[in-house]
């Protein structure tokens, strides 16, 4: 079997790109990129790298040999007690196999679970949950992403007992197996499909750790209050329109001092990020033709940019205290317009266009509807006594977003003219400021009980 093949858009594997390039990994975990996929947008096309054969590892020496990190941490957990996560639940429940087929056999949920409306997901996370995980599954971006939110020092002395909400196909759950020396795993989705390949996963790769998968929603189902040490939400709160109930369900899940952690988007970055798209778009309709930025290039922002202004409208129709962010991104955009782009841009223009009528805020994957300020009230409000959070990108963070959601959506950065280039450069060069960092892209929220 071939061990190496060359990286291209239609074979790239996040995982096999980041085992098969230590450098990257590195990167990755000291917060230069947000997952591999960035590094080959921006630069791995152009470097002629490699990642493993698909398959490859499975058949050849297990995960943990390919460990990229050598961080030794202290052996703190000779309390650690292996425990029946189930056993957590008010109700016990039943397995999926019955319904759903052997392959299910080891994916556990509610009785009744597979008849109710699952509100809030979609064929992304089920029919297509193959490719969701193809595209997403980082289990590197994730460690790096919880040792920059948690510190090394909780990392070492811990052996917790761990909720883990939204896992999807598991980044945060193999994360934790490799960071933490001793642990106990509750994965919760409401996707059986993402739960049925994490437990593969989970058999090939960390078969003797204690991971229990059920399919779940978290909010419908009762579990024992004061059981966890650590309640884990990576990217899940975006896809809420309200966060108090899980927050408020984090707190009571939590043992006292126990920790919450989630690393999410926040609206105020998405702001930037449709006005900086908004700016690309009308610059465009006044360059010469052969100058501008291709015609399908342009249907995929006028989308984002579509999705963008209905949260933003709706974040100003609902929330009762816009008047911080609202202050901030005027004083982000007057920054930004006063020397440049005057002729293209206002300083109001976040709040400008026209909203989809046909699309409601409901029916997106990604809500992004909260803030930094959100987080805190909510947070303090279900009685967490501390509240941290840390912005995770500080350089080329517009370039680097946009070369992501371009390579999802099947186009390289390189599409856009060098106009268009310069003027990203710009909004990350208005970033050099005290302030930026609260204007957050990507963050980690820590909260402690």
């Amino acid at each position: 079997m071939k061990r190496f093949e060359k990286v291209t858009q239609e074979n790239y594997r996040e995982n096999d790109y980041l085992l098969a390039n230590p450098d990257v990994r590195d990167a990755v975990t000291n917060g230069i990129y947000i997952n591999g996929m960035e590094h080959y947008v921006k630069c791995g096309s152009n470097e002629l790298r490699f990642q493993y054969c698909d398959g490859f590892l499975k058949h050849f020496r297990p995960y943990s040999e390919y460990d990229p990190h050598d961080i030794q941490y202290a052996d703190n957990t000779d309390n650690f007690i292996e425990i029946d996560l189930l056993a957590l639940l008010k109700t016990k429940p039943e397995s999926l196999d019955r319904y759903m087929g052997s392959k299910y056999k080891e994916i556990y949920a509610p009785e009744g679970f597979l008849d109710k409306e699952k509100i809030g997901i979609s064929d992304v996370f089920l029919k297509n949950a193959d490719e969701y995980h193809r595209m997403y599954f980082s289990i590197d971006g994730a460690k790096g992403q919880i040792v920059r939110g948690l510190g090394k020092d909780f990392i070492d002395s811990s052996a917790p007992t761990i909720f883990d909400l939204g896992s999807g196909s598991g980044s945060t759950v193999f994360a934790c197996a490799e960071l933490f020396k001793q642990c106990n795993i509750l994965a919760t989705d409401l996707s059986p499909h993402l739960l049925a390949i994490l437990q593969k996963i989970k058999d090939e790769r960390y078969a003797d750790k204690n991971i229990k998968c059920l399919a779940i929603d978290a909010l419908d189902v009762e579990i024992a209050s004061d059981s966890f040490d650590l309640f884990i939400g990576g990217s899940i709160l975006h896809h809420l329109i309200d966060i108090t109930p899980v927050i408020n369900y984090a707190y009571r899940a939590l043992k006292k001092g126990g920790i919450a952690f989630f690393s999410e988007p926040m609206l105020s970055g998405t702001i930037v990020y449709v006005s900086l798209l908004k700016t690309l778009f009308e610059v465009n309709t006044i360059v010469r033709k052969n100058m501008k930025i291709p015609d399908d290039v342009i249907s995929f922002f006028q989308h984002q940019i579509d999705e963008c202004d209905t949260r933003n409208h709706f974040y100003q129709s609902v929330n009762n205290h816009p008047v911080r962010i609202n202050n901030l991104l005027d004083n982000y955009f007057r920054r930004l317009t006063k020397s440049f782009l005057n002729k293209f841009f206002s300083c109001n223009y976040y709040i400008e266009g026209v909203v989809n009528a046909d699309r409601t805020i409901n029916s997106f994957d990604d809500k992004w509807v909260f803030t930094q300020k959100d987080i805190e009230i909510t947070a303090r409000s279900a009685g967490f006594n501390h509240i941290k959070i840390k912005n995770l990108q500080s350089s080329n963070r517009w370039k680097g977003l946009i070369s992501s959601v371009m390579k999802l959506g099947g186009f390289n950065y390189e599409f856009l003219p060098s106009w268009a280039t310069k003027i990203i450069d710009r909004f990350d060069e208005s970033d050099a400021v005290p302030d930026h960092n609260d204007i957050m892209i990507n963050s980690t929220i820590v909260l402690q009980k």
